[in-house]
């Protein structure tokens, strides 16, 4: 069984990258769910999702129908996985340029709404990362 890193971009195939130093560790780069090559419906048996061993769904948007109804999937399998919302810089820069919000409010919005919506699918509470705040809480959180 491999891990998986799960990426959201509409690629047409699966892409492997072996780690260099460690054999046993491949990271996969999987097409996008939801899209007209890959629907939901036959998502899972194309990219034969029961072989890997752990998924990070990672998303630089709002966390989508799609990425909740993949964890639900991977959960259904006991595997695990990880949500990650990338590029917070943008939101904090309109934020705080358009809406003059500063900049821990934002954050702090994008985590709450992160955490109602994954919440109320009863996984544990996602922390959001970024580089304009560094604290340790501000790491990613594993599903329990």
């Amino acid at each position: 069984m491999r891990p998986l890193v799960m990426l959201k971009k509409q690629w047409y195939e699966v892409t492997e990258y072996p780690h260099p130093a460690h054999k046993n560790l491949v990271l996969c780069d999987l097409p996008g769910v939801g899209t007209t090559k890959f629907p939901k419906k036959t998502y899972l048996q194309e990219v034969k999702v029961d072989t890997y061993d752990f998924f990070i769904i990672i998303t630089a948007t709002r966390f989508t129908e799609n990425d909740t109804w993949l964890a639900t999937e991977v959960s259904k399998r006991n595997k695990s996985f990880y949500f990650v919302k990338t590029k917070i810089e943008q939101d904090v820069i309109t934020a705080t340029t358009h809406r003059q919000k500063s900049v821990d409010e934002t954050v702090e919005k994008i985590r709450a709404d992160t955490q109602n919506k994954i919440q109320a699918l009863n996984y544990c509470l996602p922390q959001c990362s970024s580089s304009i705040t560094t604290t340790p809480e501000n790491m990613i959180s594993e599903n329990s």
